[in-house]
């Protein structure tokens, strides 16, 4: 649009009909200023303000935007022009919109997609073992989308081991993984032929594997493998109420050498006995694990700290039965029983008298 072209075009409409600039101004309305500049072409009117000038004057806007007066041709060829230009437009910010839309859609169906096949997808299990004649150190079992880690990599034994194997039970027969004749087990898997583990039955065979450990006398011990759920990527977002234990447990500062130092050695094992507590230590040097017993009437509890892992696992039997059962590390305690009761004295009882044992 051409001010000045627009404003004389005004000024001869104005003229036209005998009227004022302030004739106009009282009619849109507006200041007189304001129709001023219009016809000197210093600015232009706004849409109001054209549709005004449209009414006083008789006259399109269009013809208010050439400048000049059209044919009734021209009017409905510029009128048509100018709706084909509307339309245009519409169409246009249409076709944005979908867009738009189709690309936030595909990003949400991507989100969720990657969500739902990356959930629960990583599981980091730990195992740890003891028996009469085995301790299990430092075992662990990791789950991924595409492959199997497991590995224990530390079996101390009383005896020496000619063989194990390793497998699980599946309807009262032994499916066997793997067998080997050295102390530990390393197994890189991968989902599909010729695989260790089938990871369709991950989660019966979690429940139902097996060690059997044969000894050079022929004697074969049989192990259940207690696996501990220590991570899982199933939380949309991270707990902040962890359950973290007191930082002063993990000051404590006592020492395999210290033990030796204080308990008596019984046929390979240290042993330390508090008869008015009722309670029982014993050092087992080999494996590196210390061990407490305690009872009272129908029931029986157990501690078991591992030096190689700075894990302590607790076990309490109520006539011969497991009822609670927890591993602590790192200031975190983790059920290994579903009704496990995360009880922080317990943790603090085995801390508190090993250490007033040792001062």
């Amino acid at each position: 649009m051409e001010k000045n072209k627009v404003g004389k075009f005004l000024v001869q409409l104005r003229k036209e009909q005998n009227l004022t600039q302030y004739d106009i101004a009282d009619q849109i309305p507006i200041s007189r200023e304001a129709v001023s500049k219009w016809e000197r072409g210093i600015t232009k009117p706004n849409k109001s303000s054209l549709e005004r000038l449209s009414e006083i004057f008789d006259i399109s806007v269009e013809e208010i935007l050439i400048g000049k007066r059209l044919s009734k041709n021209k009017k409905e060829e510029i009128k048509k022009l100018t709706l084909e230009l509307y339309g245009s437009k519409l169409f246009l910010k249409k076709v944005v919109i979908a867009l738009f839309l189709f690309l936030v859609l595909i990003i949400i169906l991507f989100l969720l997609y990657y969500f739902l096949s990356n959930y629960n997808s990583i599981k980091v299990y730990t195992i740890n073992n003891s028996s009469n004649n085995t301790i299990i150190n430092d075992g662990i079992l990791v789950l991924t989308k595409d492959n199997i880690y497991f590995s224990i990599s530390n079996v101390q034994a009383k005896k020496t081991i000619r063989m194990i194997a390793l497998y699980y039970m599946d309807d009262e027969s032994k499916e066997l993984i793997y067998s080997t004749e050295d102390c530990y087990i390393n197994l890189y898997d991968f989902y599909g032929y010729n695989s260790y583990f089938d990871y369709n039955k991950m989660d019966y065979i979690i429940d139902n594997l097996y060690l059997d450990i044969s000894y050079d006398d022929n004697e074969i011990e049989t192990i259940k493998l207690n696996f501990i759920e220590d991570f899982a990527n199933n939380k949309i977002y991270n707990d902040k109420e962890k359950n973290i234990v007191d930082n002063k447990l993990s000051d404590s500062n006592f020492s395999a050498e210290k033990i030796k130092s204080v308990f008596k050695l019984i046929d390979d094992v240290y042993i330390y006995e508090d008869k008015k507590n009722n309670l029982i230590f014993s050092y087992i040097e080999d494996a590196n694990l210390l061990n407490l017993i305690s009872s009272e009437k129908n029931k029986s509890f157990e501690w078991y700290y591992y030096f190689d892992s700075n894990t302590l696992e607790y076990n309490e039997y109520q006539d011969q039965n497991l009822v609670n059962s927890f591993n602590y590390s790192n200031n975190n305690i983790i059920c290994n029983i579903n009704n496990c009761q995360k009880d922080i004295k317990k943790v603090s009882y085995f801390y508190d008298n090993i250490n007033n044992i040792l001062e």
